[in-house]
């Protein structure tokens, strides 16, 4: 599934490319888990506030059934890390 978002002008500034895996990893699309494949900023709009944000509130309305949101950090840091679904609802939809 691919998630974007987009300038005033109509234009991708953002997107992120994600898929719903089982508990043991494998692709599934009952699975409860959100893996993020990729994502990718503008370099323009990398320290912007927000743009993250609204990727991954988009990725997680698209899937109101996953328990947990994954994903690898960058080139420097190959540390996994994980979002519960509460951890995501408080810092991201802020409820």
């Amino acid at each position: 599934m691919i998630e974007t978002v987009k300038d005033k002008q109509g234009k991708v500034i953002a997107y992120a490319v994600y898929s719903l895996r089982n508990k043991f990893g494998l692709e599934d699309g009952n699975g409860v888990f959100v893996w993020v494949d990729e994502v990718w900023i503008h370099k323009k709009y990398r320290k912007k506030f927000g743009v993250l944000k609204r990727l991954t509130e988009q990725a997680y309305l698209t899937v109101p059934t996953a328990k947990h949101m994954y994903f690898q950090r960058g080139v420097r840091n190959k540390h996994v890390r994980q979002y519960t679904k509460e951890e995501i609802e408080k810092h991201v939809l802020g409820l």
